[in-house]
Order: structure tokens, then sequence, then C-alpha cells
């Protein structure tokens, strides 16, 4: 939380966090309004915060990839499935846990970087891995190729 407060807070970044004081009330609660609500805040959003919860996971950053939108990874030494197929802190905007300090500086260098044009491919980019990979067609067929060179 005290990291969505100091990104809010500064003048060169434009936040539009929804900070919640119960986890995943849209999904978990089933309540339906704040879950569109949620997906509507991803999809409106160039990055995603995407911090690990209560275990060093983050279902946000499926659901991030899953929308198109790049996830604002910051790595707790997180294994992330497929790392020998898919370069992750390329795909991502890959933040050190030790960088948090520096989170803003490193998120404007990382946009301003981008083209308009690389910007929207890498967007698109982030959709084309979750659905190789990460949806449910994608993840088993991976799964199965896995399963299929170990075993000969």
């Amino acid at each position: 939380k005290k990291i969505l407060i100091d990104l809010k807070n500064n003048s060169l970044l434009e936040t539009n966090f929804n900070i919640r004081d119960i986890f995943a009330v849209g999904t978990i609660g089933k309540q339906k309004k704040l879950r569109n609500e949620f997906i509507n805040n991803i999809i409106s959003s160039d990055y995603t915060f995407c911090y690990r919860g209560a275990a060093n996971y983050s279902l946000r950053f499926y659901e991030t990839l899953c929308l198109g939108r790049i996830p604002l990874f910051i790595n707790t030494d997180c294994k992330l499935p497929f790392e020998n197929k898919i370069d992750w802190k390329n795909l991502c905007l890959w933040i050190e846990e030790r960088q948090i300090k520096n989170i803003s500086e490193i998120i404007l260098d990382f946009h301003n970087s981008h083209t308009k044009n690389q910007f929207i491919d890498k967007q698109i980019y982030c959709r084309e891995i979750w659905l190789k990979y990460l949806s449910k067609k994608g993840f088993y067929n991976e799964f199965y190729n896995i399963l299929k060179h170990k075993t000969k």
C-alpha cells in the first residue's frame, strides 16, 4: 500500500489505483460490480501493479497479461512458469524488490524508452504470451509438450 501511495503522490505519474481493504473482493466475494471495476481498471491502465500477495504469487499478474496490459512486476524471488521459453524481464516492466525506492524513475525510464507503436506492440505481445502459455488451452498444450519430451 505504501508503494501505491508513493506512486500516486508522484506528480510525473498518472495513476488510477483502487485501493481496497479486502483482498480480491470481486473474485472471491463474487461481487460482479466490483469484479467489473477491477477488470475495467486494468483495461484503462497502461501498467498494472503486480506485487505478491500472502504467498509469493500474484493472480493480478496473469489477469494483466490476459487483458493485454503490461505488468509492473515487483520480483520477490518469484518463480514464473515457462522461464526457459518466456523472457519475463523483457515482457514486463520488471523491478527487483531492492529497486523499489527508485520505482518512479524506473517506470518513467521504461515508458519513455518506447514509441507509441512499440508500447502497443508490447501490450499485444503480453496478450499473445498469455494465449500461448497461460490460458487454459495454452498451458495444457505447453505442459503436455514438456511431459512428452521428458518421457522420450
